[in-house]
């Protein structure tokens, strides 16, 4: 990719080509963690009109397209707590639940807090169902018996969860929270 850049004629054109290529690896990556990449693609978006209004330089439209590649490459976000900052598939479903509850956690000071820990329970519920004594259990993803014992033991979990931080969660955000958190699932747990 370097290489390529390096032989690109135009500090605009070279930003082209980064942005580009970058939402390719976007679009190829988007089920790993759909909220991280649908806000980068749409950083990169920004950053492609800002320059075509007038609003960047070719100078600055490089160096930000520069600085989202690396973003992307090294999966480096803000705000995320040190408890689940090793762990990119919790990264993944702690994005998901922020989004998700953003509006019933919108009034909550530790809602971040909050998300951290259902991230940490809702992965520690599907590798209960999905590992057997260590071992991933073979194509899981198709098995209708698994899925429906990772729905039950998600809900009980989500529903233990709100009960237990004493929050209000609508049923309706519990269920695409659990959707959204058993396709990220299914795309990272091979």
């Amino acid at each position: 990719m370097e290489k390529e850049v390096e032989r690109i004629a135009g500090k605009a054109a070279k930003a082209d080509h980064i942005a580009s290529h970058t939402i390719r690896a976007i679009n190829v990556r988007m089920n790993d963690d759909p909220i991280f990449y649908k806000k980068h693609s749409q950083l990169i978006r920004e950053t492609i009109d800002a320059y075509h209004a007038g609003r960047l330089s070719e100078v600055e439209y490089l160096n930000k397209t520069m600085s989202l590649e690396r973003d992307f490459k090294e999966r480096r976000q803000d705000n995320i707590p040190a408890a689940i900052a090793d762990n990119d598939i919790q990264i993944a479903f702690y994005n998901q639940a922020t989004t998700v509850l953003e509006t019933s956690l919108k009034d909550i000071a530790e809602k971040t807090d909050i998300s951290a820990n259902l991230s940490i329970g809702i992965d520690e519920t599907i590798r209960d169902i999905i590992f057997d004594q260590g071992a991933l259990i073979v194509d899981w993803q198709h098995n209708n018996d698994i899925q429906g014992r990772l729905r039950i033991a998600l809900d009980d979990f989500l529903f233990d969860a709100k009960a237990l931080l004493g929050i209000t969660i609508a049923d309706t955000e519990i269920d695409l929270l659990e959707e959204e958190c058993l396709k990220i699932a299914k795309v990272r747990y091979k």
